[in-house]
């Protein structure tokens, strides 16, 4: 079921507790933290996938302050904020590295899915795409909105961003049969065309409705029906409904689709 997570009485005393970790890390050097991902494209579902976010700083980071990170995010991933803390992924940046992408070289940390993804970053992390994320529906939770400063990439800079992931993605799928990769394909296949034909982001659901009203007639219009019902990670129930052989065999037949599509 999706949320209105911004009411829900634990997210916000989550957010609130993270604010007041943060702020006693970084001091005066935090600039903003900033919510994106399903979370701010209002496509959140209970339990399901990653919180997103952002802590962006006036200027780098020092380097007890990633050790304090770390700290704090071990205690999150632990339960300490509840499952909503476990569930926060993203990136500890100057504003400079969000501003100059191309150029600036500096110091922040990322904390990815898997602790052993957590690293000290001298380039922001995000890609293009995530760039047009941020500056578009970042949502601010605490300090400056800072969504303007965003570097925007081009409409075809984007363009050849996505051919080229959705290519390696094609390229790894031929070595994993995996059920959340496949889901994945699919999401990534639905939302990339978006982008790639408006210039704008839609999120996983979204992308997926998008996509059968666009294109009706598709043949494809079953396989996404039935498999845009899932989500990372399944519940019990799911385990035993889902058919991840169907998923896992048409998943990349239809992201090489969407590469036909758009590639011509």
């Amino acid at each position: 079921m999706k949320e209105n997570i911004f009411n829900d009485k634990n997210f916000i005393a989550m957010i609130n507790n993270l604010i007041d970790r943060v702020k006693a890390i970084l001091d005066d050097n935090l600039l903003s933290i900033i919510i994106v991902g399903s979370v701010a494209l209002g496509d959140y579902i209970y339990g399901k996938g990653d919180i997103d976010f952002l802590v962006v700083t006036e200027s780098d980071l020092l380097s007890n302050n990633c050790e304090e990170i770390i700290n704090l995010h071990d205690r999150l991933r632990a339960g300490e904020f509840g499952q909503f803390g476990i569930q926060l992924e993203g990136m500890y940046c100057p504003l400079p590295m969000l501003k100059e992408p191309k150029e600036y070289i500096g110091l922040g940390y990322y904390i990815g899915t898997g602790r052993n993804g957590w690293k000290k970053i001298s380039t922001s992390v995000m890609s293009k795409v995530d760039h047009l994320t941020l500056s578009k529906y970042g949502k601010i939770v605490y300090g400056k909105d800072i969504n303007e400063q965003i570097f925007r990439y081009s409409h075809d800079e984007l363009k050849k961003e996505i051919l080229k992931e959705i290519g390696n993605n094609i390229k790894y799928s031929k070595d994993i049969e995996d059920i959340y990769f496949s889901l994945h394909l699919l999401y990534l296949g639905t939302r990339s065309l978006y982008t790639f034909i408006n210039n704008d982001i839609l999120s996983k659901g979204k992308s997926c409705d998008w996509f059968m009203k666009e294109f009706p007639d598709s043949s494809w219009i079953p396989f996404i029906k039935y498999t845009s019902q899932y989500r990372y990670p399944f519940d019990e129930i799911e385990k035993k409904q889902v058919n991840e052989d169907y998923i896992i065999k048409n998943a990349p037949l239809f992201l090489e689709h969407i590469y036909s599509m758009i590639k011509d």
